[in-house]
């Protein structure tokens, strides 16, 4: 029989394909055409099987699905490191520059690359040239449109808000890798009205609904002062608590809250680095993982940060602390599974990334571990996790093409980010 052509052969010394749970194969193959997953088998079965146009032989590398970013602010990439505490204003100007928001954004995706996110859910609002900006880097991407009660940079009021939303939509009809959902950021601002408008929506266009509300105890009160109801009993009365909702970074939460989080079967966004440090938001993300809702993984967006990494380290902590029956390899599989395949629920890609499974998309990332500190190799997850694999990252691909190779970006030009950085820093530093 005359071996199948197909694009793509990954020979990987290590494999862990997130599903099944908790397995790591050794000596397999990844079988890749048109994008997606023909295959996972035996290296020496898939050479006699398959004839690809290109094989890529990892020999000491672990290969797994690409990290999932639930939440991230990347068009702010480019006040990383900078007091933005003294230039607010200019800086909320600059937010809403299209030039500096692709700018950031392409910056973002590449160190989310070069770290081994191939998948992001964006804060910011997105516009035509942010789109194209992310079409350009290949990445698979979640992004959004405002939706405000009084005018801002991105529309005049709900009519138009709505009407720019669904453009958007429209417009991204044709970019598979990209996605748009309606971005609730101040849902105290919101009137009863404007979320039964809005839930008309999301039942008649099956529009997901990414959601920062319960951030603290500042914003419950204000709700409970202006609506007598908590942002998340007034997102259940208006119908949108649902189980596509993606709830972000919720700290605060009254008993009645939680048991609609539980009856809703929402999603749930963490940034545990950034919680750890606050003794009340442990107790809170410890809360929220005894349910049985959807849990992943984001980065800080207060701190600017693109790297799963710290995140995962994090919560592998937080784990061990609180499930003494565990052991360190089902914590660290526990992990993993956050950063990927509970990040495609969350955004509802499942059916498409997140694990490497026959049919799936091709969004796979290579991780070298041939380095002094994975010596002697006892538990791989774990100790991918205890070391921050980040800048051991040698390769990624999304739908098959290849974004990162052997540490090389192959879609964005890495010098002319760095000046494009440089220039922008330069004007960032000349605010006051």
């Amino acid at each position: 029989m005359q071996p199948t052509p197909i694009d793509l052969i990954i020979n990987c010394r290590w494999l862990i394909p997130i599903i099944p749970k908790n397995q790591i194969m050794e000596h397999h193959a990844i079988a890749i055409k048109s994008g997606r997953i023909l295959e996972v088998l035996p290296i020496e079965t898939a050479a006699d099987k398959y004839i690809a146009n290109c094989t890529e032989n990892l020999d000491h590398h672990v290969v797994m699905p690409g990290l999932i970013n639930s939440h991230v602010h990347a068009a702010a990439r480019l006040f990383k490191g900078h007091d933005c505490s003294k230039t607010t204003t200019v800086g909320n100007q600059l937010l809403a520059d299209q030039s500096f928001i692709a700018a950031s954004t392409e910056l973002a995706i590449a160190e989310m690359l070069k770290s081994g996110i191939t998948c992001y859910a964006d804060k910011q609002y997105a516009n035509n040239q942010l789109i194209e900006s992310v079409q350009h880097s290949g990445i698979r991407s979640q992004l959004n449109f405002a939706l405000h009660e009084k005018p801002t940079d991105f529309g005049l009021d709900v009519s138009e808000y709505l009407h720019q939303g669904l453009k958007l939509r429209d417009y991204c009809s044709s970019y598979p890798l990209i996605q748009i959902v309606c971005n609730l950021n101040s849902i105290n601002e919101l009137t009863d009205s404007t979320l039964e408008r809005l839930a008309s929506y999301v039942n008649e266009l099956e529009l997901p609904l990414h959601i920062q509300c319960n951030t603290g105890s500042d914003e419950i009160q204000q709700s409970l002062k202006l609506w007598s109801s908590t942002p998340i009993q007034r997102l259940f009365d208006a119908g949108l608590l649902i189980p596509e909702s993606q709830l972000v970074n919720v700290s605060g939460f009254e008993d009645q809250d939680l048991a609609l989080i539980k009856q809703s079967n929402c999603h749930l966004v963490i940034s545990p680095q950034t919680d750890l440090v606050k003794p009340s938001m442990t107790k809170s993300i410890k809360t929220l993982m005894e349910t049985k809702n959807n849990i992943s993984l984001a980065t800080s967006c207060a701190d600017n940060r693109y790297d799963l990494w710290p995140e995962l380290q994090a919560i592998t902590q937080l784990v061990a602390t609180n499930s003494a029956n565990m052991t360190e390899n089902d914590i660290a599989h526990q992990a993993l599974r956050m950063a990927t395949i509970n990040g495609a629920k969350t955004l509802g890609l499942e059916a498409e990334t997140g694990s490497i499974e026959p049919q799936k998309y091709a969004d796979i990332i290579a991780i070298e571990i041939n380095s002094l500190s994975y010596q002697p190799l006892y538990n791989l997850p774990a100790q991918l996790i205890a070391n921050n694999a980040s800048h051991q990252v040698t390769h990624s691909w999304v739908a098959g093409n290849a974004l990162l190779d052997n540490r090389k970006l192959c879609q964005l030009d890495e010098h002319n980010l760095i000046q494009s950085a440089q220039d922008w820093g330069n004007k960032v530093q000349t605010i006051n």
